[in-house]
């Protein structure tokens, strides 16, 4: 018998689970709609940019382990300046909106400025 592959929304829960709080105080600790914590974790929606690092931000959680399973379940401390900023967040909310063909260029262009390609 094959082992059970977990889902985004049940990882979400086993770490909800295991630092010992309810959908209700996850919600409210990081600013998010306790029904879409619902909604996530019965696998009825799909987490957004702006859901994963404000997940990440307010519990430490690795966005790596929570989408994939792999790794560990979240991350080690990090300096403030490697922590996302106001305008990160704004940046990503703005990539969220748009439509995906827009998106993939404009962040295409972003990383090869950056790289000087």
């Amino acid at each position: 018998m094959e082992p059970k592959i977990n889902t985004i929304g049940e990882r979400l829960g086993d770490f909800r689970k295991a630092i010992g709080i309810s959908q209700t105080e996850m919600s409210n600790k990081a600013n998010l709609n306790r029904s879409y914590v619902t909604h996530i974790e019965t696998g009825k929606s799909t987490p957004s940019f702006d859901f994963l690092v404000k997940l990440m931000d307010t519990y430490n959680l690795s966005i790596d382990w929570l989408l994939t399973g792999n790794g560990p379940m979240t991350l080690k401390e990090c300096d403030d300046d490697l922590k996302t900023s106001d305008d990160d967040l704004i940046i990503i909310r703005k990539l969220n909106e748009m439509p995906d063909a827009p998106k993939k260029i404009k962040v295409r262009n972003i990383i090869n400025e950056i790289l000087d390609i």
